[in-house]
């Protein structure tokens, strides 16, 4: 039989489990870092900024749902001037439309254009030609991918 745990044992093991508890966040946080970083020269190569690409794919996500410009904030976890900013820079190269809510025509709802489309199918198709290992935020192997900006 164990004897009882003293005052000084109990505060060891719960400073123990915070510890551990803090650790993992850290390599979460340090994974998301590096996860972020491979995400946005990922979108680089594809003309695109990380906040575009972020918003282009909510998009495509949420097909069937209504996206305002505060739904994408809270999705995204980006300050409304910079999705105002994003949605504006989409909207302007076409590949997202917008059309007014119903019941509110001060509250646009945006949606993935058909050109939107193409450009993610592309990534997609490139994903599986070009394996990123997001843990490492590395690139396995080079693959040519189209440069957005020189086709335009």
């Amino acid at each position: 039989m164990t004897a009882p745990l003293s005052k000084s044992d109990s505060d060891s093991s719960l400073g123990e489990a915070a510890a551990q508890h803090v650790g993992r966040v850290c390599h979460t946080a340090a994974d998301g870092r590096r996860a972020a970083r491979a995400l946005a020269q990922w979108c680089e190569r594809f003309g695109l900024s990380e906040p575009e690409f972020q918003v282009l794919w909510s998009l495509r996500e949420g097909a069937a749902s209504d996206f305002d410009q505060t739904t994408l904030v809270k999705r995204l976890a980006f300050s409304p001037a910079q999705v105002s900013s994003t949605v504006e820079r989409l909207r302007a190269r076409g590949w997202i439309s917008q059309r007014a809510a119903s019941g509110d025509r001060r509250r646009n709802l945006w949606y993935l254009s058909a050109a939107g489309s193409d450009v993610i199918g592309e990534m997609l198709q490139a994903a599986l030609e070009l394996r990123v290992d997001w843990q490492a935020g590395t690139e396995r192997a080079a693959v040519a991918t189209p440069n957005r900006e020189a086709a335009a």
